[in-house]
């Protein structure tokens, strides 16, 4: 079993201003379509009541200044940091604390045995740990096996004996040691209490901490404003990277986000024509999009015909956004609202789907209304199981040709589906 060669060295020198322009500029962007922005936190609020549901927050940005056209829909990539005591334990156990502040420069290792190694593009070449740690590395990352291997020269014989098995490719024990000691880089060196690595080390192998991506819920006819929605991450012992970062900053004063605008996806573009007729499917936040959606058709009084399925918990706690929903009813760019509330009626978007299948195979198969639907990859595979019985039940075809006509509505971008694992 072949330990991974090393091949990244660390220079320490003192801070100088051009540290931190090259750390602004070193950032990934995933699917970008503009530079970072950074805007105060115009006004937030809490959108659900109760312990028992997941906490839910709205975030309004203060956009003044931003030129840049979005369209509801379109959605923001956040830049989030990672938990600072966390990073601070980390520094601790790594025994980083003098060096922490102190400027690196980043360099290829003399002599590596690594076959045409080059450095971590998310890691900026200058700058200090302390920066890199809670901006720019997934510190929550699940170590996969080669990291473990790589860390066994630096463990004592007993903590070798925990890691060779579960770094074996051929490894039936990774799963138990992920789960049970090693969920996270501080949990698995709190498992090991003689693996003191190199920092180096660990920038080899630890991932890029990637933006978070919310849809905006508003249009951009609100001047110089932007809203977006976000559910708390509980994961156990901590909260999400993103979503913890974002519930304590919106308590404190004047406080800002950087955000990018991603790139937008045009499989939409056929839903902002007037009068579109579409079905929208969104529990808890994956109605946020409809909701800036309804809102520029609402505020340009341009007409629309929409039916909108949303689920949520409880219809007194976390039915979100139900003022804005009984708005766009009045002012008919909203034809109907069908609720899913699964602890008071113990049913889900797919259940209220199925109940209203015979009208569902109509608009879809008879009136050419559209389908969108946002929420997790999970809840989209029921809803288009839902779809595809309900157009078996009253739509006169079998299974297949169903399905085909799923298919059929996507490649025409009449079936648009933006889901998250």
């Amino acid at each position: 079993m072949a330990t991974p060669s090393d091949f990244l060295e660390l220079d320490y020198h003192q801070v100088d201003a051009a540290t931190t322009q090259e750390i602004i500029h070193k950032r990934l962007l995933p699917f970008a379509d503009t530079e970072i922005f950074r805007c105060k936190i115009k006004s937030s609020r809490k959108l659900t009541l109760g312990d028992d549901v997941k906490p839910k927050y709205e975030v309004v940005l203060d956009t003044k200044g931003i030129d840049h056209a979005f369209r509801p829909g379109d959605s923001i990539g956040v830049i989030s940091i990672n938990n600072k005591e966390e990073v601070e334990k980390l520094i601790c156990r790594l025994n980083l604390l003098e060096i922490a502040d102190k400027t690196y420069s980043l360099k290829i290792l003399k002599n590596t045995q690594k076959k045409k190694p080059v450095l971590p593009p998310h890691i900026p070449i200058k700058g200090t740990l302390r920066d890199v740690l809670l901006k720019f590395v997934d510190i929550r990352a699940v170590p996969k096996k080669t990291f473990l291997r790589a860390l066994m020269p630096y463990c004592d014989e007993s903590d070798r004996d925990l890691l060779k098995p579960a770094s074996d490719l051929k490894s039936t024990t990774y799963e138990d040691f992920i789960t049970n000691k090693a969920r996270t880089l501080l949990d698995m060196l709190e498992s090991l209490p003689s693996c003191n690595p190199p920092m180096e080390r660990l920038l080899e192998h630890l991932p890029p901490l990637h933006p978070r991506f919310y849809s905006i819920a508003s249009s951009p006819l609100r001047e110089e404003e932007l809203r977006f929605a976000f559910s708390l991450v509980d994961c156990g012992k901590v909260k999400g990277v993103c979503t913890g970062y974002l519930e304590l900053i919106l308590s404190v004063e004047n406080e800002e986000i950087e955000f990018y605008f991603r790139k937008r996806n045009d499989c939409l573009n056929d839903f902002y024509a007037d009068d579109c007729k579409v079905i929208l499917i969104g529990p808890g936040t994956g109605v946020a999009p409809f909701i800036g959606y309804l809102e520029d058709f609402a505020l340009d009084r341009r007409s629309l015909s929409a039916v909108l399925y949303f689920g949520c918990r409880y219809s007194d706690k976390d039915f979100i956004y139900k003022e804005e929903m009984d708005g766009f009813l009045e002012k008919k760019v909203l034809c109907e609202i069908n609720v899913a509330l699964s602890r008071d009626n113990k049913e889900y978007v797919q259940d209220v789907i199925a109940k209203h299948g015979e009208a569902v195979a109509r608009k879809l198969m008879d009136e050419e209304y559209r389908v969108w639907i946002c929420g997790s990859r999970e809840m989209a595979k029921e809803v288009q199981s839902a779809i595809v019985k309900s157009f078996v039940e009253f739509g006169g075809v079998d299974e297949k040709e169903a399905l085909e006509l799923v298919v059929g509505m996507q490649k025409r971008n009449m079936y648009v589906v933006d889901v998250w694992t």
